[in-house]
């Protein structure tokens, strides 16, 4: 587990993406248009909440 800022929206969240059990974003579903969006403007992990609110838009 690593603490993290969501550089989206400023968040501190637990980032389980070096742990051997599954990334809890594994569980948000997103297109590749979405993933596109997220690989292209943040360079770090976002926090659970703005994948949700990314997976919601279009």
């Amino acid at each position: 587990m690593t603490l993290k800022n969501c550089p989206r929206c400023g968040t501190h969240f637990e980032c389980e993406n070096d742990s051997p059990k599954p990334c809890q974003c594994d569980d948000v579903p997103l297109s590749k248009k979405q993933l596109d969006y997220i690989r292209g403007n943040f360079e770090n992990c976002l926090c659970l909440d703005c994948l949700h609110q990314i997976g919601k838009s279009t």
